[in-house]
């Protein structure tokens, strides 16, 4: 019975031996493969999900009712395959394109653009929507999703868009009431 005890705790103890070893050759070779000829690692991580870099020219804030010439543009290092984007405005936001659907050939490595221009009456935070669908050589679809936020006006006249009020305690201690709505479930 001991004997049958022993050899138990001997194999549990090199299991977790074998665990706990020092493996140092196999995540710095995978970390030196990973990260081969980037020297900035923190601005090449990539999300997963299609494999799609996306920029825009966007420098705002704009003016309530000015048009701004905004180019999104859009890198893949795949070398076969579709590209397909849809834009979305978020209410409010008016965009001057005659469709949201955009599709690319992949078949050269520059950059596909599409230059737009957006407008918005009020001030406040708009998002223009981004849906990049990678159909690859294979035939394999993946997604990603980007947005751009617009602002409109200044800043400080997006609180008086918002229902919310700004009043001052007894003591002298300013405070901000926003409407709540409550929901009672049984």
């Amino acid at each position: 019975m001991t004997f049958r005890n022993l050899i138990s705790v001997l194999a549990a103890s090199l299991i977790l031996l074998t665990g706990c070893s020092d493996n140092k050759l196999a995540t710095e070779s995978s970390k030196s493969l990973s990260l081969k000829g980037d020297k900035n690692t923190a601005s090449s991580y990539q999300k997963p999900g299609a494999r799609v870099s996306f920029s825009h020219s966007f420098k705002g804030p704009i003016a309530p009712g000015e048009d701004h010439s905004i180019q999104l543009s859009f890198k893949v290092p795949e070398s076969a395959g579709q590209l397909e984007v849809q834009l979305r405005a978020d209410a409010g936001l008016s965009t001057d394109l005659d469709t949201d659907q955009h599709s690319f050939g992949l078949d050269s490595k520059q950059a596909k653009t599409i230059d737009l221009s957006v407008k918005a009456e009020q001030p406040g935070k708009y998002y223009l929507t981004i849906f990049a669908n990678l159909t690859d050589g294979q035939g394999q679809t993946q997604s990603r999703v980007f947005a751009v936020a617009i602002e409109v006006g200044d800043a400080s006249t997006w609180a008086a868009k918002k229902s919310m009020s700004i009043t001052e305690t007894a003591s002298g201690e300013s405070i901000i009431i926003l409407p709540a709505q409550e929901t009672v479930s049984k």
